[in-house]
């Protein structure tokens, strides 16, 4: 689904002022647009662009030097989702072990 580039200014708006956004293409196809965006914004210092933005019903990662990273899976600082190794466990829907290590009843059951 494409998202007009006027819902991405008006998300990024409290952030400061957009004064570019670019549509990278794909590499195997020139004219093929890969679905990223990078937006040039003069930020304001006092309110950095958040790690995650909401561009209407999208939940957008902004990554640029200096954002703090946060995973999406357990909300801790220091690296994204894709690259996260922390244990989860499915029974008990919780980090730190593995399903093969649960000792906690299965709340499925």
């Amino acid at each position: 689904m494409l998202v007009p580039d006027e819902h991405l200014l008006t998300a990024m708006a409290p952030y400061g002022k957009v004064v570019a956004v670019e549509r990278p293409a794909t590499v195997e196809r020139p004219t093929v647009y890969n679905g990223h965006r990078i937006a040039q914004i003069e930020m304001k210092p006092e309110k950095p662009v958040p790690n995650f933005i909401r561009v209407r019903e999208h939940r957008v990662i902004c990554d640029y030097p200096g954002v703090l990273r946060v995973c999406s899976r357990w909300k801790k600082a220091g690296h994204y989702r894709k690259d996260c190794k922390e244990d989860f466990c499915d029974p008990c829907s919780t980090f730190g072990h593995t399903t093969a290590s649960c000792t906690a009843k299965c709340r499925r059951c």
